[in-house]
Protein backbone atom coordinates (compact mmCIF):
# COMPACT_ATOMS: atom_id res chain seq x y z
CA UNK A 1 0.00 0.00 0.00
CA UNK A 2 0.85 3.80 -0.67
CA UNK A 3 1.72 5.77 2.09
CA UNK A 4 -1.19 8.48 1.06
CA UNK A 5 -3.57 5.35 1.19
CA UNK A 6 -2.47 4.30 4.29
CA UNK A 7 -3.21 8.44 5.57
CA UNK A 8 -6.66 8.06 4.02
CA UNK A 9 -7.59 5.32 6.15
CA UNK A 10 -9.51 6.80 9.44
CA UNK A 11 -7.22 4.78 11.55
CA UNK A 12 -4.18 7.04 10.43
CA UNK A 13 -5.44 9.81 11.89
CA UNK A 14 -3.50 9.75 14.40
CA UNK A 15 -0.15 10.81 11.97
CA UNK A 16 0.81 13.46 10.24
CA UNK A 17 2.86 13.16 7.21
CA UNK A 18 6.01 14.76 7.36
CA UNK A 19 8.19 14.16 3.74
CA UNK A 20 7.18 12.40 1.18
CA UNK A 21 7.98 8.84 2.25
CA UNK A 22 7.12 9.58 6.19
CA UNK A 23 4.52 10.27 8.43
CA UNK A 24 4.76 10.31 12.27
CA UNK A 25 2.77 10.77 15.04
CA UNK A 26 3.18 13.98 16.75
CA UNK A 27 2.80 12.83 20.25
CA UNK A 28 5.81 10.59 19.58
CA UNK A 29 8.10 13.67 18.76
CA UNK A 30 10.28 15.11 21.62
CA UNK A 31 11.86 18.00 19.42
CA UNK A 32 12.37 19.81 16.50
CA UNK A 33 15.48 21.10 15.01
CA UNK A 34 15.66 23.88 11.81
CA UNK A 35 18.22 22.43 9.48
CA UNK A 36 18.08 25.34 7.23
CA UNK A 37 16.37 25.97 3.83
CA UNK A 38 12.95 25.37 5.36
CA UNK A 39 13.69 21.81 6.78
CA UNK A 40 13.98 20.64 9.89
CA UNK A 41 14.84 17.17 12.01
CA UNK A 42 12.43 15.61 14.60
CA UNK A 43 13.35 13.56 17.21
CA UNK A 44 11.45 10.85 18.25
CA UNK A 45 11.08 8.82 21.53
CA UNK A 46 12.98 6.23 19.73
CA UNK A 47 15.95 8.16 19.10
CA UNK A 48 15.33 8.11 15.28
CA UNK A 49 15.64 11.36 13.76
CA UNK A 50 13.13 11.93 10.66
CA UNK A 51 13.41 14.94 8.16
CA UNK A 52 10.43 17.23 8.48
CA UNK A 53 10.20 19.07 4.84
CA UNK A 54 9.27 22.37 3.85
CA UNK A 55 6.59 20.94 1.95
CA UNK A 56 4.79 19.71 4.77
CA UNK A 57 5.40 21.99 7.55
CA UNK A 58 2.50 23.71 7.49
CA UNK A 59 0.18 20.30 7.71
CA UNK A 60 2.62 19.68 10.90
CA UNK A 61 2.08 22.87 12.54
CA UNK A 62 -1.77 22.56 12.06
CA UNK A 63 -1.52 19.12 13.06
CA UNK A 64 0.40 20.65 16.68
CA UNK A 65 -2.43 22.97 16.93
CA UNK A 66 -4.90 20.76 16.70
Amino acid sequence: TTLAAFLAHPAARRFVRVHRSCAVQPARVLALEPLGSGDAQLRLASGRCIRLSRRYRDEWLAALKA
